[in-house]
């Protein structure tokens, strides 16, 4: 994978919904989708993540899989425990935090991958990087992720029938 967008499409029993390309989606738990909110929980090591006001998790854009460990993800209700907003269920993204010798680790991932076969689109291009070091009880982590290119365009207009241009010009 190269971003956590990318691990929610993946995901059974949830709809991963990108609108507009990579910088409007919403995932939906269980085929519950309402156009305010979210009826699930996203934690980052166990600290709520949403926005405030919407309850959206806008923060999977931003966040570098190179600092995670791993995901956790309950299915079904989880009020009780995680509150009002985990009607369907709870995300947590546990990041990496120890390791098991003390001295510096660091975790880069280069990625470039053309957006089609078409020579008119652009490319695309990932760096998500990590630093980790750890000297007795003293733990630092500096974590970046970086993306360059056209994500909202990365398809051509052309690849589905009711999605060819002729439709978009044509005021009929």
């Amino acid at each position: 994978y190269t971003s956590l967008i990318e691990v929610f499409r993946t995901l059974p029993g949830i709809d991963h919904v990108a609108t507009y390309g990579a910088d409007y989606y919403r995932n939906y738990f269980r085929g519950w989708r309402t156009a305010y909110s979210l009826s699930y929980v996203f934690l980052v090591d166990g600290v709520l993540f949403n926005d405030l006001y919407f309850n959206y998790d806008l923060g999977t854009i931003a966040l570098p899989l190179s600092n995670v460990e791993r995901i956790e993800i309950i299915y079904g209700p989880s009020s009780v425990v995680y509150g009002a907003n985990a009607a369907n269920g709870v995300v947590n993204i546990v990041t990496r935090s120890d390791r098991s010798q003390d001295g510096s680790s660091t975790n880069i991932q280069v990625s470039a991958e053309k957006a089609s076969l078409d020579a008119t689109m652009p490319e695309i291009h990932t760096i998500d990087a990590n630093y980790f070091y750890k000297e007795g009880d003293l733990r630092f982590s500096l974590s970046a992720r970086m993306e360059y290119g056209d994500y909202a365009n990365a398809l051509p207009n052309n690849r589905y029938e009711w999605s060819h241009d002729k439709y978009h010009t044509s005021r009929e």
